[in-house]
């Protein structure tokens, strides 16, 4: 286990041995963007802006230490469904231009990883997530299988319209 300031980062590989109701929801999310990788990797990194483009997102603070590196710690703020979350988060893989993967512990462990394949249409953004829904709030894991799909979906297609713009 990974201990961060508040919470502790349980890897989901551990979670998986939970009921089919507990077990953590996987998903992978593609869109392709006629940017260069080194540009969306650039801007994906940039944890300040996430807000810009990520829905639920209210704030990503405490960034230390910064420049962001592996082992770099971060805080986000987000409000789902009127509660405020705060997720401790800790990046575990930075490969230049081609892979940003991080942790986050708190009220919804997670996992994310996005990678940035170069095409001949430009780039294809690959972003694969995993949480543990545990209990959301009481609500049934299709229904918040549901809306994390739709988020997630949303929040790429705002990363490429907001990418475009810049």
């Amino acid at each position: 286990m990974l201990w961060c300031e508040h919470f502790v980062f349980i890897p989901l590989s551990l979670l998986q041995e939970r009921s089919s109701f507990m077990s953590p929801i996987k998903k992978k999310f593609a869109v392709t963007i006629r940017k260069p990788p080194e540009d969306l990797y650039a801007a994906f990194i940039n944890l300040q802006r996430w807000p810009e483009w990520v829905s639920i997102l209210l704030e990503v603070k405490d960034i230390e230490p910064n420049p962001i590196q592996v082992g770099t710690k971060f805080i986000q703020h987000s409000r789902i469904l009127g509660k405020n979350i705060i997720t401790d988060s800790k990046i575990v893989t930075l490969d230049s231009n081609r892979t940003f993967e991080y942790i986050g512990g708190g009220t919804i462990p997670l996992e994310l990883r996005c990678d940035f394949e170069e095409t001949d249409q430009g780039t294809r953004v690959i972003l694969f997530t995993m949480l543990d829904p545990g209990r959301f709030f009481g609500i049934p894991r299709p229904l918040v299988e549901r809306g994390v799909t739709q988020m997630v979906k949303t929040d790429l297609a705002n990363f490429k319209k907001w990418i475009e713009n810049t």
